[in-house]
């Protein structure tokens, strides 16, 4: 019997599986990987890059933005998707 990995613990299923992804006819990722590698890869870029957005955002010249309906929009959907991505990570570290 193999020794399960880390990540098989953690997401309590296997995290790759080669006859799934190459060795098939319709490839597909097995749903330990697309819940960590496909989701927290995209959310870390997010989180390493936004302190240095918010750094060029602060000391432009031109920050000061109209509000209108599309600027609050984004800021309520981008917010509302900071909040769930939050309560994702917290749920899956309990």
């Amino acid at each position: 019997m193999a020794e399960e990995g880390v990540l098989d613990k953690f997401c309590g299923s296997q995290f790759w599986d080669a006859n799934l992804t190459w060795y098939t006819d319709t490839p597909q990722f097995t749903p330990c990987f697309e819940r960590t590698v496909l989701v927290w890869i995209p959310c870390g870029f997010l989180w390493l890059f936004a302190p240095l957005e918010t750094h060029y955002v602060l000391q432009s010249a031109d920050r000061l933005v109209p509000w209108s309906w599309l600027n609050i929009s984004k800021l309520v959907v981008s917010a509302t998707l900071m909040t769930l991505q939050c309560l994702d990570f917290f749920y899956a570290v309990h």
